[in-house]
């Protein structure tokens, strides 16, 4: 006997995974993910450069200098013009932690290309299977590298402070970048922790076939729309700046996080 067809109950909850995976927004998310995994492979080795010279003590890079270095130096160069110099072996063990945790959320960045097919295109369970933990290790790496540049903000906020306040914008001004930078980190958080909690449910539901109804509370449309609104408005500048083709990896970046808030959106709706 069909249980879904004698108890009622069973149908409200019976999951339907492909209803939601099985759209156009997932697909273009699948894509630019799959695009974005190739380029964060690619960065790694980078990466592991700089925290094989951090460690040898060849080079000095702040939490920040780390994230910047990421970036064309033409854009590296508009966000901070002044490098923000780490000293003692408290700035060593920041440089070094800060690349440790962008290698690792860049490896998980890179598996997110393969799980992202999957999930769209070809195993969809497996894809949230892995998922699952790709997720997990990003907002861990990213609380992380947030508490990396909150220590280095209050060291150089303290440097500036025992040399004397100033006002001038050239000395506050890194301080200022990192603290905005900590305003994003705590967004990005944010934005991770609901895309883990959405994944685990996606999974539970190919798992045992039915809805997730009591997932955590998080922030995953607000932070994606958020995070969308932000590299729009960086694709803007750097298109004002004549830097066309960074500005629209950023506009591609925008499309993505816009196609995560309505698979989100139609998630909801299907859990109602």
């Amino acid at each position: 006997m069909n249980p879904y067809a004698s108890n009622p109950y069973m149908m409200i909850l019976k999951a339907d995974p492909d209803r939601y995976i099985n759209r156009t927004a997932p697909a273009i998310l699948a894509l630019i993910k799959a695009a974005e995994g190739s380029v964060a492979f690619l960065w790694c080795f980078r990466v592991l450069d700089c925290l094989v010279q951090i460690a040898s003590g060849s080079a000095v890079q702040s939490p920040v200098g780390v994230l910047l270095s990421l970036l064309p130096w033409e854009i590296a160069q508009l966000i901070l013009p002044n490098a923000i110099a780490p000293s003692g072996t408290v700035g060593k063990i920041l440089g070094c932690a800060a690349a440790a945790c962008v290698l690792i959320a860049l490896v998980c960045l890179a598996a997110e290309a393969v799980a992202a097919i999957l999930l769209r295109f070809a195993l969809p369970a497996l894809g949230a299977r892995w998922f699952t933990y790709t997720r997990k290790g990003t907002l861990a790496v990213c609380v992380l590298f947030t508490a990396c540049v909150v220590i280095s903000a209050v060291m150089q906020a303290y440097s500036v402070f025992k040399a004397g306040f100033s006002i001038e914008l050239a000395v506050l001004y890194p301080v200022i970048v990192q603290l905005i930078l900590i305003l994003l980190l705590a967004v990005r958080i944010a934005y991770h922790r609901g895309a883990a909690v959405v994944m685990k449910a996606i999974d539970y539901e190919f798992r045992l076939g039915f809805k997730e109804t009591g997932m955590a509370e998080h922030k995953l449309g607000l932070c994606s729309f958020l995070l969308g609104l932000i590299c729009l408005a960086a694709a803007v500048q750097l298109f004002r700046h004549s830097m066309r083709t960074y500005a629209a990896v950023f506009a591609v970046l925008s499309v993505k996080f816009f196609a995560v808030l309505n698979s989100w959106q139609f998630f909801s709706q299907c859990h109602r």
